[in-house]
């Protein structure tokens, strides 16, 4: 990503109020006797809790080892100030102090080897923008970006094609743009100009497409059409018929060498949606539980498609803050939705239902240091017939091949959870309750889990097994 230079006037003082932490930037261009000429963009980071004298001494540590570097020279002076409308302002002033000031609109100059700059509070700051590596004519692009106190919709955005990177033709603007049959072959670039909420506008960015855009061409003949074959009409009213699948998200494809087997145009998203929903609706499921679905790809996509298809859906984030999380999709003639819940163990283990778990949890410190920072999480639909009501249980349980025993107490709290569900159902509805509990274990047949969820315990002095959870 290109980012232009901060403007040489102003330097940027930014507070993210959500980790404490500011940030100080500027662009310096200087010429320093005996050593030569410095053009950097400086950017210095602190807590809010910091002083104006500890952001001051990080700037000039920051330059010394830059003079180091570059000329081999030690031992420079470095005069540094920040001062307010009539007089230096005091080295123990706390940062957060300095950003209210900022904030309130009065003026701080920052002064460095004699050259002022006015210090602006706040102002937009494109980070890290991203175009997705693989591009398709056909489908929808937007940016992937960390935008600092950006308003995108006051923001402008412009859209460019070329063929060889240096001769650019305009092809649209905004935030989200369609590529056309008429970009195959090209290359994209996105230029950026960022406003805040007030109207301040911030340096332009611009990034270029690492490839050029490609067809997608027919979808291949996949093994799951012949599976297909068994699956050519609906189930009757005395069947059900459960699809659960770990779709992968998009981010964790990215991740070096765990698909290195896969070429990247078939690891694309908009590609694999396509076989996605294919291989789905070819099973005319009557409840499709999926895991990993990317939430824009569910409100974008799946969602909407599965719509046109007779289903609604029920989607959870991860944690409820991940980017990916779980999705039910419920045939819409067979299920009416009663209720939806989402739980994530982490937080739920405290809980007085699981009191026994977090006792002997409590005790087994480094198991419990890994527990407790997991996102995973249990999806529930509650879907209602004339006959019965029907509990869906959605889960992706942890990954980590040599954590048995956190799968293990977050199955176990999984099925308290249930158990306690379905016997509520049952006293207030007097009627059938069952259950049926879906997901990405991250196990097999070998593995403790099974046993447990199959026959609901293990031998308690099992190797995976906390003593006394099971």
């Amino acid at each position: 990503m290109k980012n232009d230079s901060e403007d040489e006037n102003f330097a940027h003082f930014r507070f993210y109020e959500k980790t404490g932490r500011c940030e100080f930037s500027f662009y310096l261009d200087v010429e320093i006797p005996d050593v030569g000429v410095i053009k950097e963009d400086i950017q210095a980071a602190r807590q809010t809790s910091d002083t104006i004298s500890s952001l001051l001494k990080h700037i000039q540590n920051k330059l010394k080892k830059s003079i180091h570097d570059k000329f081999s020279k030690d031992g420079i002076c470095i005069p540094t100030s920040l001062r307010g409308t009539n007089q230096d302002l005091q080295g123990t002033m706390k940062l957060g102090t300095l950003g209210k000031s900022l904030s309130d609109g009065k003026t701080v100059m920052f002064s460095i080897w004699g050259q002022e700059y006015t210090i602006l509070y706040n102002t937009p700051f494109i980070k890290e923008m991203k175009l997705l590596p693989i591009l398709f004519a056909g489908c929808s692009i937007k940016p992937k970006f960390y935008p600092p106190f950006i308003y995108i919709n006051m923001s402008e955005f412009v859209w460019y094609k070329s063929k060889d990177k240096e001769h650019w033709s305009e092809v649209g603007t905004g935030f989200q743009y369609c590529i056309q049959k008429g970009d195959v072959d090209h290359y994209l670039k996105l230029k950026c100009t960022p406003y805040n909420y007030v109207g301040a506008k911030g340096n332009i960015s611009e990034v270029i497409s690492e490839n050029r855009v490609i067809c997608m061409g027919e979808l291949p003949k996949c093994p799951f059409e012949d599976r297909h074959k068994f699956t050519k009409k609906w189930s009757n009213n005395m069947e059900l018929r459960i699809v659960t699948y770990n779709i992968l998200a998009e981010r964790y494809t990215a991740i070096d060498g765990n698909y290195s087997y896969c070429e990247p145009v078939y690891l694309s998203m908009e590609y694999r949606k396509q076989l996605i929903l294919k291989e789905l609706l070819g099973y005319k499921a009557d409840i499709i539980c999926l895991q990993e679905v990317d939430i824009v790809h569910y409100h974008k996509f799946f969602g909407p498609k599965m719509r046109e298809n007779s289903y609604y859906g029920v989607f959870r984030k991860k944690g409820n803050r991940l980017t990916e999380g779980l999705a039910c999709f419920v045939r819409r003639n067979r299920y009416s939705l009663m209720s939806s819940r989402h739980l994530v163990y982490s937080q739920e283990v405290k809980k007085k239902q699981y009191s026994h778990i977090w006792k002997h949890l409590a005790k087994n410190k480094k198991v419990a240091d890994v527990f407790l920072k997991q996102h995973t999480s249990l999806q529930v639909v509650v879907l209602v017939c004339p006959e019965r009501i029907l509990i869906v249980a959605n889960t992706h349980l942890y990954y980590h091949p040599d954590a048995n025993s956190i799968r293990l107490l977050q199955a176990n709290i999984a099925t308290i959870y249930l158990d306690d569900l379905k016997n509520f159902y049952y006293r207030q509805c007097k009627t059938d309750v069952h259950v049926i509990f879906c997901g990405d274990f991250n196990s097999d047949h070998s593995k403790s889990l099974y046993p447990f969820m199959i026959q609901g315990r293990i031998h308690p002095k099992h190797k995976d097994c906390l003593q006394g959870t099971c």
